[in-house]
């Protein structure tokens, strides 16, 4: 995992975010800007193997509108993320390949098939 998260087994902090034995709270995910400016409501949570030592690989999206390019998307800390929506905390601690999606925020998250960008990138 990224060197930029730190080894949670030996501290007691309280604004730790744990998952896989990593501290990942200051670390990024992609968050879609209906979410991130346009107050939408996270409705699809998938985590793809991380691209930077920064990156968790996390993505949060509104899932009502198509997400393809960088202009579709922000970089927020996970923080950031939990302090906005508290719900996606207890699935932080999955590993890369997952993916969850609910259709209100009142719903609790459900696994669902995680389709693999890169397996499609090499079709």
């Amino acid at each position: 995992m990224a060197n930029k998260q730190h080894d949670i087994s030996q501290s007691d902090d309280d604004d730790e975010i744990p998952s896989q034995g990593f501290d990942i709270a200051d670390a990024a995910a992609i968050v879609c800007t209906h979410v991130a400016t346009g107050g939408e409501p996270i409705r699809v949570a998938r985590r793809d193997e991380s691209v930077d030592p920064v990156d968790t690989g996390w993505q949060f999206h509104c899932d009502l509108h198509d997400h393809g390019g960088d202009a579709d998307a922000v970089v927020w800390s996970i923080r950031h993320v939990v302090e906005t929506d508290p719900t996606v905390r207890p699935i932080l601690d999955n590993p890369p390949g997952v993916a969850f999606r609910r259709e209100t925020p009142a719903d609790p998250w459900a696994p669902e098939p995680y389709d693999d960008p890169a397996a499609a990138d090499d079709e």
